[in-house]
């Protein structure tokens, strides 16, 4: 914009240059300046995509770790279970056969 605003000076300061004249090279100069700006934003606005696209991939890859870490955990349980069943299926017929025992223990004294 100081090189914008020196070009500028210079140029009205110039005793041949015509009013006409003034306004194309006025007229070219902000042309320029405004490629530069929407070089400028269409930059900004590249960087934002970008940080979108890297956030989410973030993300995706943080909800990955988690599902995984949440199928891990399932399968623990579901062994924890199983071996919680087998455990209590083992104990039950034990514990059927000692109410057994004492039975026929009596029946036997009784006889």
């Amino acid at each position: 914009m100081i090189e914008l605003v020196e070009r500028l000076k210079f140029k009205s300061s110039d005793p041949k240059v015509t009013r006409d004249q003034m306004k194309v090279f006025i007229q070219q100069e902000f042309k320029k300046v405004q490629k530069v700006i929407a070089d400028e934003e269409k930059k900004a606005l590249h960087l934002v995509d970008i940080q979108e696209a890297m956030a989410t991939a973030h993300v995706t890859e943080i909800l990955a770790d988690i599902q995984s870490h949440m199928d891990r955990l399932m399968t623990q349980m579901a062994q924890a279970k199983e071996q919680l069943d087998t455990s209590n299926e083992s104990a039950e017929p034990k514990a059927q056969g000692d109410e057994d025992e004492p039975s026929s223990a009596s029946e036997e004294e009784d006889t």
